[in-house]
């Protein structure tokens, strides 16, 4: 009989019981996606694959995909159209080991790298069984073969344990609340890691420009310096050659004093000695 939410209430021990999986859902696997079909970014159907379970947004429900197909070419794929409330996850190998469960937002298709288990609403709550999911490892299911697969076999004989519906329900809705706390973690975690790498880039290019800046600085202080030899050069140069054409003034004067001291001397001489000039 199925337990209600104020027997919950009031402490009465609601009765658990283990049936296989196969008895509260049904597996499928995903569908080839030809590489022609794919790169639409946006349309009507979703067409997920293993690594759309990274996107952001998608830690819980699948909300965003890289590919996009519409209606007619998903019938021309023959793709399986699995509806909102699936659970998805990776089947095929390592992506296995990394236990990802995923709820599916809206009707979608997935790639054959993928499975889902359809619920029976009726005997199963989604986001009860998904919790149960992630507690649970499918990677214990492994076939032995060189590529890691999970069988529908397998997977369907899984014991599962599960209370009421009722119970189900009222067990999914007071998680809700923690895993709210937890996306909103994610997110904080998130923009901090995105302030960090701006801060870091913002960092970097102040160190850039500062070491840009210096390099600038040095490069014109040694032009100065240079043009400044340069002048002071240029300058002592011409100081240099004033004092040469000085010197040689003088000493042109000097030689002129001279010349003109020897004539004067040569003439009281030749009228000395009565000597008679040519």
């Amino acid at each position: 009989m199925a337990m209600t939410s104020g027997e919950l209430t009031r402490g009465a021990a609601p009765t658990w019981r283990t049936v296989p999986a196969g008895e509260i859902g049904r597996f499928r696997g995903g569908s080839g996606f030809p590489l022609r079909f794919q790169g639409q970014a946006s349309g009507e159907i979703p067409f997920f694959k293993v690594s759309d379970m990274n996107l952001a947004g998608n830690e819980k429900h699948m909300t965003r995909a890289n590919h996009y197909i519409s209606e007619a070419v998903r019938k021309q794929l023959g793709a399986t159209l699995f509806p909102t409330g699936s659970i998805v996850f990776a089947k095929v190998g390592a992506a296995v080991f990394l236990e990802r469960k995923r709820i599916l937002a809206q009707p979608s298709c997935i790639d054959n790298n993928m499975a889902a288990f359809v619920l029976d609403a009726s005997r199963a709550d989604i986001e009860f069984v998904h919790q149960l999911l992630l507690t649970t490892r499918l990677a214990d299911l492994v076939s032995a073969t060189a590529l890691p697969a999970l069988n529908g076999a397998d997977l369907a004989a899984m014991p599962v344990s599960l209370p009421p519906i009722d119970c189900q329900r009222e067990v999914a809705k007071v998680l809700r609340g923690p895993d709210a706390l937890l996306a909103k973690l994610d997110q904080l975690i998130a923009k901090k890691r995105d302030l960090k790498q701006a801060a870091m880039q913002q960092l970097l290019t102040a160190c850039q420009t500062v070491a840009a800046n210096q390099a600038a600085f040095t490069w014109v202080s040694e032009a100065f310096l240079l043009e400044q030899n340069r002048d002071e050069g240029h300058r002592t140069g011409l100081r240099q050659a004033a004092e040469r054409h000085q010197q040689r003034q003088q000493q042109h004067r000097f030689n002129g004093d001279c010349l003109r001291l020897g004539s004067a001397r040569a003439s009281r001489l030749v009228a000395v000695l009565g000597i008679q000039m040519p």
